[in-house]
């Protein structure tokens, strides 16, 4: 919706809206109790003849997510107000909290309730749930603020609505699993699963997140909206990531189960090729952010080209991580995942400490990138100790060079005229195959294999 919103609203409104969701994210941390990862973890523990232990899982799971957002928000939404001042210097944006956060429970909720459809192995229904969800949060946020120009409030709303309108009817297609009935032999057996899946997440989100309080009390809020547009614009990386990593647990296990020393030397050439093609998205990202600001907001939000390329990097460290750390996965030592994101979230935060004073929203874009690619490192040499594969450490050190200083020399170079700029970054981008080729990333016959695989796509897709 950014070709639209940011027509209504200028950088400073983005950065109300992005510390309002921040705070909103602490408390989303806990609203679940992690009982959606821990409800589907019990429920398999019954074969498919069990139906009613299966149900009695999944109802005591919703029964407590009921009682637990209730009671957690009935304490918390009268103090919304104090909890904003904490954060912001004016203390009006009170409302705006309330409605952030009364939009929590339903989204909780929701989500489980469409965990029920996973489950059951209704991928479409959980699909169609997702979409019309978004579709109905969306259209409401342009009704709220296009047509009735009700400001920031109408963002917040649109959620809130889009939560009220969806919730009886998802839960009247699931409601045959969810029995009056309540376990606290269950409920036990889940929260000792799932509680301790809770640091791990907020590690998380200290290295995501954190550096938007920093920003908040350190820089102006012009400074957060516009480190908000580059972070969302950069996040066009993650359709990538994401796909790629739906499919590559399943993959590299069931070779894994076939054959231990083919998945080494699998995982290891496939790494060095994701990696290539997230330095190469980051790159792309980053030699033609003018030009996507422009495409997607408007020229008030041009500086936020300073950020794009160190926040396409940080990313695209990001999405490396989660193939690094297959190892320690494999392993079943997955206790380091959670020491490593600890880790790496505590150098984020005294870098954001560190470097927002002098730099401002540029120092919280260094910290980030700077945070992924030690956890990268955590992840590597530890997967490596547990469980040794031959990766091919010197192409992908090179790759992190050369990307990084492309996107570095990219980023000093803008030009008046759009059409000469747009010549000198495409050179940009073009250099990066090429210079990969030269320093012998990759040779001929890695590229006579890549071609003759795209023409047997192509010719499939035919």
């Amino acid at each position: 919706m950014l070709p639209i919103l940011t027509r209504f609203f200028n950088p400073s409104d983005y950065g109300v809206i992005e510390g309002i969701t921040t705070i909103s994210s602490i408390f989303a941390l806990f609203s679940t109790l992690m009982l959606e990862s821990s409800a589907q973890r019990s429920y398999y523990d019954y074969k498919d003849s069990e139906e009613f232990e299966r149900k009695r899982v999944i109802s005591t799971s919703f029964w407590t997510l009921i009682i637990w957002n209730s009671i957690c928000f009935i304490l918390i939404l009268p103090n919304s107000q104090q909890i904003g001042s904490l954060f912001f210097a004016e203390g009006k944006y009170g409302l705006l909290l309330f409605v952030s956060l009364a939009t929590i429970p339903l989204i909780s909720l929701i989500n489980f309730l469409k965990e029920i459809f996973r489950l059951h192995n209704q991928p479409f229904k959980y699909s169609f749930y997702s979409v019309i969800n978004a579709l109905i949060s969306g259209v409401s946020i342009i009704i709220f603020v296009v047509v009735y120009d009700f400001g920031l409030i109408g963002y917040f709303l649109g959620p809130l609505v889009g939560g009220v309108l969806l919730f009886p009817f998802i839960f009247w297609f699931v409601k045959e699993n969810i029995i009056r009935i309540f376990s606290w032999h269950e409920l036990k057996k889940m929260l000792s699963y799932g509680l301790p899946l809770i640091p791990t997440n907020c590690s998380i989100w200290v290295l995501t997140l954190s550096d938007r309080f920093f920003l908040l009390k350190l820089t102006s809020l012009r400074e957060v909206g516009l480190y908000a547009i580059g972070a969302k614009l950069t996040q066009l990386i993650l359709l990538f990531v994401t796909a790629f990593g739906l499919a590559w647990s399943p993959f590299i296990l069931s070779i894994y189960s076939r054959d231990k020393e083919e998945e080494k030397i699998v995982r290891a050439k496939i790494t060095t090729y994701y990696i290539f093609i997230l330095a190469s998205l980051a790159i792309f990202l980053t030699v033609f952010s003018r030009f996507i600001i422009l495409l997607f907001t408007t020229k008030d939000f041009l500086e936020a080209n300073n950020v794009i390329g160190i926040l396409a990097l940080a990313t695209a460290a990001s999405g490396a991580s989660q193939v690094l750390c297959t190892g320690i996965n494999i392993a079943r030592k997955t206790k380091y995942l959670a020491l490593y994101t600890g880790l790496a979230a505590f150098l984020n935060v005294c870098l954001n400490a560190i470097l927002i004073p002098q730099f401002g929203f540029i120092g919280a874009a260094g910290a980030t990138a700077t945070s992924y690619f030690f956890l990268c490192i955590l992840y590597y040499r530890k997967s490596q100790q547990l469980y040794f594969s031959p990766y091919e450490p010197a192409k992908i050190v090179k790759i992190g060079i050369l990307s990084c200083a492309v996107v570095l020399a990219s980023t000093s170079i803008s030009n008046n005229d759009l059409f000469v700029e747009f010549i000198i970054k495409s050179i940009f981008f073009l250099s990066f195959p090429f210079l990969c080729f030269l320093w012998k990333v990759y040779d001929r016959h890695e590229i006579s294999i890549f071609r003759r695989e795209l023409s047997n796509a192509l010719k499939l897709i035919r």
